[in-house]
């Protein structure tokens, strides 16, 4: 058997970065480093530079400004920060008739749908509590 071989990128977290993100309304929004990434962690155009260089197909930024450059040559929308862009919207779909069925909640357990809370029994236990609470309990009885 064959195993694939595993890359891991040490990429820093959101707040060990200077970097762009765009909000739910499509608002480009930058941020600022606030604490320096830990150990080996950088901030991800850094980590993809350095593995495009290992592969022999060296990315040409050298700054963060140089990537933020080009980034705004791709999503010009991107270049200004805090603005909404309004989508181009084209013709899409087709004409149909709408279904009676009701809508249905596609959970029943909001609180365990990520993995992270799933794998906790601290987790399980307190949901379980929360969305079926046990009769006469209020909450402060331990």
């Amino acid at each position: 058997m064959r195993s694939t071989p595993s890359v891991i990128l040490p990429g820093a977290a959101y707040t060990e970065k200077n970097a762009t993100y765009v909000n739910t309304e499509g608002r480009p929004q930058r941020t600022r480093l606030a604490v320096f990434p830990p150990g080996a962690a950088r901030e991800d155009w850094k980590v993809l530079r350095a593995l495009s260089a290992a592969m022999g197909q060296s990315l040409a930024y050298d700054k963060l400004r140089g990537v933020r450059v080009r980034m705004a040559e791709i999503a010009p929308q991107l270049a200004d920060v805090d603005d909404v862009t309004p989508a181009e919207w084209q013709p899409f779909g087709a004409a149909g008739t709408m279904d009676a069925t009701p809508f249905t909640m596609p959970m029943t357990n909001f609180y365990m749908t990520d993995s992270i809370s799933r794998a906790s029994p601290t987790m399980a236990e307190c949901s379980a509590l929360f969305v079926a609470p046990r009769k006469g309990a209020t909450g402060t009885d331990g």
